[in-house]
């Protein structure tokens, strides 16, 4: 039995773990910053045909749903299906006339028309301020909740090899339960390294500074 392969569940113990609880805990950083965001918009008079309010409320289902997931990685079905397929986060800006437009949201059949005041604030909707950073967030969204589906689906699949390798079982099960582990470690390490540079790329900042600051319990040595 090699070294590397004997070492395996060893290090899936405590990363595999550590990875999933940082990521959750990483991403709920970005929720929040979210929903800050959708309230000022709420706040100020900027919710635009409810636009702002639905995607308010898809982040709280999304917050619930990430934290429910448990500390063994099973993810119960309800908000994700057995597939992994997410209710869809997308919002689009159709411009009809100079200040009419047609915003649509989360889902795609949430459309609405409003009618902006002037030329500046039909600019200021379809420009960054608005829908530019409503689409970005969407994005990170989408692309975040599908990486700690497999996450978490790996995290649960590793605690239940390592349930099993604890009843009594030949010694070349044992080698090649620990060789399937190796690989789902190695895999959800790559999946952990994507999401760290998603938030870096969502935060504006650099990856080694996340690394630098040990923000998400990871550094670049790990």
């Amino acid at each position: 039995m090699d070294s590397a392969t004997a070492a395996a569940p060893a290090a899936t113990d405590d990363t595999s773990g550590t990875a999933l609880s940082c990521t959750l805990n990483g991403h709920l950083i970005v929720v929040d910053k979210f929903e800050r965001r959708l309230n000022d918009l709420i706040a100020t008079g900027r919710d635009y045909g409810g636009l702002a309010s639905r995607l308010k409320a898809r982040v709280a289902r999304s917050r619930d749903w990430i934290t429910g997931i448990p500390k063994n990685g099973h993810i119960k079905s309800g908000y994700v299906d057995h597939e992994g397929r997410f209710p869809p986060w997308a919002v689009e800006a159709r411009q009809l006339a100079p200040l009419k437009l047609v915003l649509t949201g989360p889902a795609p059949n949430d459309s609405v028309e409003v009618e902006a005041v002037d030329e500046e604030e039909a600019n200021w909707i379809l420009g960054e301020n608005f829908m530019d950073t409503l689409g970005s967030n969407c994005r990170h969204f989408m692309s975040m909740e599908t990486q700690i589906f497999s996450l978490a689906q790996i995290h649960s699949q590793i605690n239940e090899a390592r349930a099993k390798l604890s009843v009594g079982v030949s010694p070349e099960t044992i080698i090649e339960n620990r060789k399937r582990l190796l690989g789902e470690y190695n895999e959800m390490k790559d999946i952990g390294q994507q999401l760290i540079g998603l938030i870096a790329e969502n935060r504006g900042v650099t990856i080694g500074t996340l690394y630098e600051n040990g923000d998400y319990g990871v550094t670049a040595d790990d």
